[in-house]
């Protein structure tokens, strides 16, 4: 019985709209991004566009969601969510955090950042490549993916307290690999619950 009801939870959790799994990435990093405000000591204005921008991605997913896709051009709002996480990486490169008392290090949040950049891709792409299989799709988010992270880097150093690092960039293709994996295991999930769901159904 235990197990049937695990089953019937995890068939409920694949069916969850796709875009209220962007919402929750979304929400979950507001949340993210104000601990770690709170706890590192940020000074505000350091935080104010970066969780701004969370926090707009967040309600834009909700939107959509609550819209069915009606609102505007159904292939942009596919866009929206990987623009509006580039911009919150920008404008997270564009502070140098100098006052702030972080007792980890901080380049290993690039994997996480990089992770969910990398879902945000693949939502953007899959929508565009659908009968080309994960194999492109995948070669195009590492290879934009990566783009944007060499991009990034050269915008840091000319920030004052910031420098350029070939580390972060090994960092940052974990994180795309690791999103590139979760969204693709995560497909794969859906696909095969909405198979034996549809298995299930007595035939009429």
């Amino acid at each position: 019985m235990n197990f049937a009801l695990t089953k019937e939870k995890m068939a409920a959790l694949a069916q969850v709209e796709p875009w209220t799994w962007i919402a929750l990435l979304y929400g979950a990093q507001v949340l993210g991004a104000a601990g770690a405000a709170a706890v590192f000591g940020l000074e505000p204005r350091q935080m104010i566009l970066p969780i701004a921008l969370l926090v707009m991605g967040t309600l834009h997913a909700v939107v959509v969601r609550s819209s069915g896709g009606r609102v505007g051009p159904r292939m942009l709002h596919h866009w929206v969510p990987a623009a509006i996480y580039c911009l919150f990486i920008y404008s997270l490169s564009n502070e140098s955090f100098s006052g702030a008392d972080v007792g980890i290090n901080v380049n290993f949040f690039h994997p996480v950042e990089y992770a969910f950049l990398a879902i945000f891709f693949c939502w953007m792409g899959h929508a565009m490549l659908p009968s080309r299989g994960a194999a492109p799709l995948i070669r195009r988010v590492l290879a934009g993916g990566m783009a944007f992270a060499v991009s990034d880097e050269i915008h840091q150093s000319f920030i004052p307290g910031r420098m350029p690092s070939c580390f972060d960039l090994l960092l940052d293709f974990i994180g795309l690999s690791l999103g590139c994996s979760i969204f693709f295991l995560g497909r794969r999930f859906r696909r095969s619950c909405s198979v034996r769901a549809m298995g299930d159904e007595p035939i009429a």
